[in-house]
């Protein structure tokens, strides 16, 4: 099978986890236009400062509110975007032919701004971009997949215990994003495994409408 093949066929198994490789890339690639650098990308762009989840740009209402959204979509380099990218195509598509794509977009944004509240709350200062919120809700989710299939568990909790470890031994990398993503995705799991799909969808409109009010609340106590 060639790339092209390849693509295509990802691409009709697993559309909504496509648009959102896209659209980090897309995101990238502006950043790096605008900085007219690879290596500054994000450092000299003004999209990428714009898109940077920071408590105190939060503050300033309007546009920025959406900050805890906008900063799941944009990377630190090229590297960043592609370990990324690769943990979202294998793992977004598994947990996206498990939930459908409609169900599996709005769990993957809910656990970003779960990612996105930990940090508000615990690193108020700290400049954040990066999916990695949303794809430890997603390796959260992927015990659901594996239940769902009769596999072994221990696959996806070796995982997850492996980017724990790797996350606390890591300078520079965002603890507070990824286990809020993570704590997120293990709160959903249960109502994402029910058999009647509102429930499914009560379940992320529930910890949605909760993890937006935390947000909230934080800006409204910082404040």
């Amino acid at each position: 099978m060639t790339i092209k093949e390849w693509t295509r066929t990802y691409a009709k198994v697993a559309p909504a986890s496509t648009v959102l490789v896209l659209l980090c890339t897309a995101a990238w690639i502006i950043s790096a236009i605008q900085a007219r650098s690879i290596s500054g990308a994000y450092y000299d762009s003004e999209l990428a400062t714009e898109w940077t989840l920071w408590g105190p740009a939060v503050l300033a209402g309007g546009a920025d509110w959406l900050r805890p959204v906008t900063s799941m979509f944009m990377h630190l380099d090229l590297g960043h975007l592609a370990v990324n990218m690769i943990f979202l195509v294998l793992i977004g598509r598994e947990v996206e032919r498990w939930l459908g794509s409609a169900l599996y977009t709005a769990a993957y944004v809910c656990a970003g701004l779960g990612g996105s509240l930990a940090i508000l709350w615990n690193a108020f200062d700290q400049p954040t971009v990066g999916a990695s919120g949303a794809l430890y809700g997603l390796m959260a989710l992927m015990v659901g997949v594996y239940r769902a299939k009769g596999l072994d568990l221990r696959a996806p909790l070796f995982l997850i215990a492996a980017n724990v470890v790797y996350t606390a031994m890591t300078p520079g990398v965002s603890l507070w994003g990824h286990v809020g993503g993570l704590v997120t995705g293990l709160v959903l799991l249960p109502f994402l495994r029910a058999r009647r799909v509102w429930v499914r969808w009560l379940g992320v409109f529930i910890v949605g409408i909760l993890v937006i009010a935390g947000i909230g609340l934080r800006a409204a106590v910082w404040g």
